[in-house]
């Protein structure tokens, strides 16, 4: 199967700052899927191809070789997940209380700033 799908993959991953285990944990696969897919062994189904999308900021096209490189394509809005993923370690522990008081004191802070200024 395709090297070619499999180095995009690879690519993309690494500069986003993935590990492979981190991705796996990400899409719910393991590991070993990941090392498959970027060795060219197998690639992942469609809707795997959305979620590796989504996480990874690329296009479809992307990973099919119609684009030229990781961060060719404009930026995707982070969401609450991407938020999460990264104060956290995506460890998958994380309750909504939890992350609810981290945008509290996120607000807090920027109130705080903006009271600075006036």
């Amino acid at each position: 199967m395709g090297v070619f799908f499999g180095d995009r993959i690879r690519n993309a991953r690494k500069a986003a700052g993935l590990t492979q285990r981190q991705l796996a944990d990400s899409l719910g696969v393991s590991n070993t899927s990941i090392s498959n897919w970027e060795k060219g062994l197998s690639r992942p189904d469609a809707d795997m191809i959305q979620k590796l999308c989504h996480l990874l900021g690329q296009e479809p096209n992307y990973f099919y070789g119609n684009e030229n490189a990781p961060g060719a394509t404009p930026k995707r809005a982070v969401n609450d997940e991407d938020i999460k993923f990264a104060l956290f370690g995506g460890d998958g522990e994380i309750t909504d209380a939890m992350y609810d008081e981290v945008k509290r004191f996120a607000a807090f802070l920027k109130a705080r700033e903006a009271g600075k200024k006036e």
